[in-house]
């Protein structure tokens, strides 16, 4: 399924649970959980069944993709709005406007760490995230943002961490049969450069999606996490 990923960023309340309602083996510190992986990979169904699982076990949790929306899209003024079916066709905005637009995304992630995920991850909540931040150096395309590494990095390494980052990868071949988004060149790529730069940004799991159907990843997700 096809995510337009600066008009979607969507926040999926669950019924109110204290943490006394949850068992006494479990958990009851906030988990910020970063899927990251090429268009095809999985990382919305796995990210689902993570989030269908926590929730039978008790544990509050809230979804999101991509932008966290603390600051407005800007719709009518045309610079964050664009549809990402065909992501590596999509025209790129002048250097100006990429430069703005890497540090309007941070600042966006920025105040809702502050505002909103600090106080919810205190309170036990698990934060299911799709792509995050970090995806801007994967992809720029996708954002119709021209490669300004130097600033990216800079940005990123000030980007509140995830407590763990789920890298869903495999046979590009497999991914590019699911979801015929991005050229095979571009998943290899992609791929490359998670595996590569992931690591600086805290603890990855690797999760091969050729190997495992969608159930037994969030399986390794939960055996990651320590949740039986």
């Amino acid at each position: 399924m096809a995510c337009n990923c600066c008009k979607v960023a969507y926040i999926v309340p669950r019924d109110s649970i204290t943490l006394s309602d949850v068992g006494a083996d479990m958990k009851t510190t906030g988990q910020l959980i970063a899927f990251f992986g090429p268009d095809g990979s999985g990382k919305s169904t796995t990210a689902t069944i993570v989030d269908e699982m926590c929730r039978e076990r008790g544990i509050v949790t809230y979804r999101y993709h991509w932008r966290p929306r603390m600051l407005p899209s800007l719709k009518n003024g045309g610079i964050l709005k664009h549809d990402v079916t065909r992501p590596d066709e999509l025209p790129t905005r002048s250097w100006f406007l990429s430069l703005l637009t890497y540090i309007y995304f941070f600042l966006d992630f920025a105040c809702a760490y502050v505002i909103k995920f600090r106080p919810m991850l205190k309170d036990g909540v698990f934060i299911i995230y799709e792509r995050y931040y970090y995806d801007i150096l994967f992809h720029p395309k996708r954002y119709k943002l021209h490669p300004i590494m130097v600033l990216g990095n800079v940005l990123t390494s000030f980007t509140p961490k995830p407590n763990l980052i789920v890298l869903m990868r495999g046979d590009p071949s497999v991914i590019l049969s699911r979801k015929l988004e991005l050229p095979f060149e571009e998943i290899v790529r992609q791929q490359k450069e998670m595996e590569k730069r992931l690591t600086k940004f805290g603890k990855v799991l690797n999760v091969d999606v050729t190997s495992m159907d969608p159930n037994g990843c969030a399986e390794k997700v939960f055996h990651e996490l320590g949740i039986s």
